[in-house]
């Protein structure tokens, strides 16, 4: 269920919405079928992580980045609700050992 924008059962909110720098997990896509066939046909799938560059103002398009590829989308006829992927702590990598000859 829907309220401006934003899903009253999780922290899922429209990709319209999103903030930019922020990565998001894509939970379904919604609309018409030709529109959600090319959006899917683009690489966001239900499962897929995206993250949003960047958003035009006065809902032009946005530019999100799927994997290596960037895209620049206008979701007016289409829904694609995302929640935001949790945050995994960066830790440094395990020290590697040198070999020495012996």
């Amino acid at each position: 269920m829907f309220v401006s924008g934003f899903s009253l059962d999780k922290m899922s909110i429209l990709l319209q919405h999103a903030l930019p720098g922020t990565t998001y997990r894509i939970v379904s896509v919604e609309g018409a079928p030709e529109s959600t066939q090319r959006i899917r046909e683009l690489g966001l799938t239900v499962g897929a992580q995206c993250m949003v560059v960047r958003k035009s103002p006065f809902g032009g398009p946005v530019e999100l980045s799927v994997g290596s590829r960037h895209l620049g989308i206008r979701l007016t006829q289409v829904d694609v609700l995302v929640e935001p992927c949790e945050r995994v702590p960066h830790t440094s990598p395990a020290p590697v050992k040198q070999l020495v000859p012996a």
